[in-house]
């Protein structure tokens, strides 16, 4: 388990609501920061009824059902709320670099995906953006996948029974490293400051 979770685990545990990016010339972290407390001015909790595990592509992760009308508005919701984060911390994302886009395998996307890359910087936000916390690494072997999919169910039982309170945003660095052989703990995301639309984000009821 520890070998298909290498990367899952740098990246802490966590729902991306918008991709990585630097910084534009001439904003500031601090100016980053200020923009994310007056995001969430206001701004109400939202709550997933419940997660379940799911298999996307070749990686596991916990995800919102949407097999209810209650389930169905949560993920409305939660989507919503993704695209908004998109749009206003935009003015802070530098335009990506060729090589950020060569590693995204634009040649692989949708032209819906292409699209919202060239647009967004990333193709999976909007129409294509699902909430999901990640769980493992690829694992394209069948026979391993099974193994940890068996392993999660026991292990994510309980907890993807509850509702996920959401309450608040973190604003998260990765130390930019180009050496491929870099250690991956000096690429790991580091937490900069978390956003409180009301009580802390917390597990259930």
């Amino acid at each position: 388990m520890r070998d298909l979770t290498a990367d899952a685990r740098r990246y802490g545990v966590h729902a991306t609501l918008k991709a990585p990016f630097f910084l534009k010339p001439g904003l500031t972290e601090e100016a980053l920061l200020h923009a994310a407390d007056r995001f969430v001015l206001g701004r109400k909790p939202l709550t997933l009824p419940r997660l379940q595990l799911t298999r996307i592509g070749s990686f596991f992760a916990l995800t919102p059902p949407r097999k209810t009308a209650e389930e169905a508005a949560a993920v409305e919701g939660i989507n919503a709320f993704a695209a908004e984060v998109l749009s206003f911390f935009d003015a802070f994302r530098a335009a990506p670099s060729e090589q950020e886009i060569a590693r995204r395998k634009p040649h692989s996307l949708s032209p819906r995906q292409r699209e919202h890359l060239r647009a967004w910087g990333y193709p999976y936000v909007l129409d294509e953006y699902r909430f999901h916390i990640t769980l493992t690494d690829r694992i394209d072997e069948q026979s391993e996948a099974a193994r940890m999919e068996e392993a999660l169910r026991g292990y994510c039982s309980a907890l993807a029974a509850m509702p996920l309170h959401i309450s608040g945003i973190c604003v998260c660095r990765q130390e930019a490293s180009h050496a491929p052989d870099a250690p991956s703990a000096s690429r790991a995301f580091m937490p900069l400051q978390r956003f409180s639309m009301a009580q802390a984000l917390f597990w259930g009821r």
